[in-house]
Formats: structure tokens, sequence, C-alpha cells
């Protein structure tokens, strides 16, 4: 019951599951975190065409302020926003588990409403196919982390958006662990229909957002919308930096869109945020010179 769903000062909805300032905190069992997320699809999709609200789902597990964070055995699917998100954490270890988006209904919500771009097609062996590409994200990003020392391996993802998107820390006085989302190792680990193996995105920002020392390894892509995708976003105000990542050993299986992409974010943020950048790089974009 989203009108039920309880709200911060800021009307917010509340995540469904949140850990804030711990220290070894462990997630583990063979069991599954359902997100039901369906309701919330269609509220972001309704709401932010018409320009009605903003877009302030929940995420399914939000880890905060944290130290040693363990991820294992576990299965989440279907939430209504991203489904792991950490900010401003460190030494964190997910492995062994899956995350899984119904894309069918995903996809046959937003043809309902229009908002896939279909085109023709062809895949490595030469088969013609239809291309649907989602104009509006419904950000049920896998795995977020704002993180200083990572480590995620032997994971599935298949989420019709980032599958893992390493969010870039500044050197803001509040935090308490993370200054830049650094000493990071993604490895031995396969990706369905998702959109990449993501760095950002990284605005500028007065305290330097930053994201740096970065590895994705021994990775399978099965048609992704995008394989590798490292990408900025624009402001007014501040600096960041990306440096030192590293691709490696990638197998990159008929790609939906862009199997490489490094640039500025091309979709818009669902509530109509940020500029959206479909055509770049045939078309000229606003992106950061600063980044």
């Amino acid at each position: 019951n989203i009108t039920a769903w309880p709200r911060d000062a800021n009307n917010h909805s509340l995540d469904v599951i949140t850990v804030d300032s711990c220290t070894n905190f462990t997630l583990s069992g063979h069991g599954v975190v359902d997100g039901q997320g369906y309701d919330w699809w269609w509220w972001a999709i309704i709401g932010g065409l018409a320009k009605l609200w903003k877009d302030h789902r929940p995420h399914l597990l939000h880890v905060t302020r944290t130290k040693g964070i363990t991820m294992e055995y576990i299965r989440l699917v279907n939430s209504p926003q991203f489904h792991v998100k950490l900010d401003d954490c460190a030494d964190l270890v997910a492995r062994h588990m899956s995350i899984h988006v119904d894309v069918e209904r995903q996809k046959s919500m937003l043809r309902a409403h229009g908002l896939l771009r279909t085109s023709v097609g062809t895949t490595a062996g030469g088969r013609s196919r239809a291309i649907e590409i989602p104009v509006f994200p419904l950000n049920t990003d896998g795995i977020d982390p704002a993180v200083d020392g990572v480590h995620i391996y032997n994971v599935t993802i298949e989420n019709f958006d980032d599958a893992v998107a390493v969010k870039p820390c500044s050197t803001h006085p509040g935090n308490m662990y993370c200054n830049c989302s650094s000493n990071i190792l993604v490895e031995n680990s396969t990706v369905r229909l998702g959109v990449g193996m993501t760095i950002g995105s990284v605005p500028p920002n007065e305290n330097v957002n930053c994201v740096e020392n970065v590895t994705f390894r021994d990775i399978v892509f099965h048609e992704p919308l995008k394989g590798v995708y490292v990408k900025t976003n624009p402001g007014d105000s501040g600096s960041g930096r990306i440096r030192n990542v590293t691709y490696e050993n990638l197998d990159i299986i008929d790609p939906v869109w862009w199997g490489i992409y490094i640039g500025p974010q091309q979709q818009e943020q669902p509530g109509g945020d940020g500029p959206g950048c479909m055509t770049y790089p045939l078309e000229r974009c606003a992106t950061q010179p600063r980044v």
C-alpha cells in the first residue's frame, strides 16, 4: 500500500531495510527478500510522466556509515528502486548472491506508455532481432556502493538497469569512512539484461566527488543494454575525479545498445531530473568538463 508507506520528514519513502552506524554487519542465508516493486514502478511511471510528484521510492537495503559488511547466499528480487545502496561505508564483501527483476513485466509497463524505443539489430551470429531500449529507467539497480574497500564476486544480476554502479564519495566533513570510492574489485560474475558494470554517475561537487582504483574482471554479460559504462553528470560548481579504472576479460554477448559507453548519462531519471542524452554521441549533450 503505497499511500500507507511510512515517510520521513522530507516526504521520502523509508527504505525496506535500513542499517546505520554499525560495525561488522552480516546479512547471510538462503532465503529471498522480495521487494514487490510492481505497484511502485507504476507509481514512478505515472507520476514521472505527468510531473505529479518526485520519485521517492524505497530501496530494498540501504546501508550507511557502516564498516565491515558481508552479504552472502541471499536472493533479492523486484526492489521498488535500488536493491542494495551503500553510502559512506568501508570494507564490503558481497558474494554468492543473486539479484533478479521481472524484466518482461517492466518492459510491458514501459511499452504501455510508449517508453521503449524499438529498432532492429543483429546478433553476433547474424540473426535479426527487435531491440527495445527504455527511455525512462526504473532505477532498479543491483548493488550501488559508495564505499572504500569493496570485493564483489560470484554474483548473478538480471535487472534492466545498472548491475554494479560505483557511486562517488566526497571529502564532505560529515563523512565517516569514505572520502573517495576506491580499492574496488568486482569479479567472476554474470549479468543478464543489465545496463553495465558502471562508474557513476559522477557529477561535480564542491567537496570533490571521487572514484578511483576500480577493477571489473571476468564478467559475462548476456544481452546487456551496456557492458562497460562510465558516466558523468552536469553541474554548476565543484569538480570530480574518475581515475585508475580497469575492465578486463569481459565477455559481452549480443549487446542491445552499447558494448562500451563512456560519456554523459543518457537517460533522464524518473521524475525528469537530469538532462537526458539519448542521442549522444551523435549529437552534443551537456556534460561536466570539470569531471
